[in-house]
């Protein structure tokens, strides 16, 4: 690669892979002190946000889940937490290779079980029932799209077969 750059100086050099083993051992090690250090000071929120911005930041999304549900044991008045938990249940944060962005992939049970928790817990929190309503008309736009796109699929299919029965 060096020998290129000397023969051809406009070339820009290539990323380098920095996914190798050392990579996922240093995180693995930095997620071990997060959790020493929750184990250590139990009340305090600021290091259950901390491990999970890590944790995006990351893109270790198995302990996200983890990390929330831990969040939620020790804090469950903190209607924040239970929000961002459930967001995280319904959006995901799937890796888009394409766009290099995150795209959703969660799962709709399982948001809407954390805010039935987070309300019967919470239940004056006007907060955690906003938030239970968004979803659910986040969830209707979702399925509405799917159904226009299903119908647009098939009235293309149906012209398409119309058009070749005239030939």
């Amino acid at each position: 690669e060096r020998e290129e750059r000397k023969t051809n100086p406009d070339k820009k050099p290539t990323k380098r892979n920095n996914n190798g083993i050392g990579t996922a051992s240093i995180v693995q090690h930095i997620h071990l002190l997060y959790v020493r250090a929750k184990r250590r000071w139990t009340d305090d929120l600021t290091w259950h946000l901390q491990h999970a911005e890590f944790a995006k930041d990351a893109k270790s999304f198995g302990m996200l889940g983890k990390i929330y549900s831990e969040a939620l044991q020790v804090h469950p008045r903190n209607t924040a937490l239970w929000i961002e938990a459930a967001a995280h249940e319904y959006f995901g944060y799937v890796v888009d290779e394409r766009n290099g962005g995150m795209s959703g992939g969660g799962s709709i049970k399982s948001a809407r079980v954390l805010l039935q928790r987070g309300l019967r817990v919470n239940p004056d929190a006007q907060d955690l029932w906003l938030q239970s309503f968004c979803l659910e008309l986040h969830y209707i736009q979702k399925l509405r799209g799917r159904r226009e796109l299903l119908q647009i699929g098939l009235k293309t299919a149906t012209n398409e077969i119309d058009d070749d029965s005239d030939v």
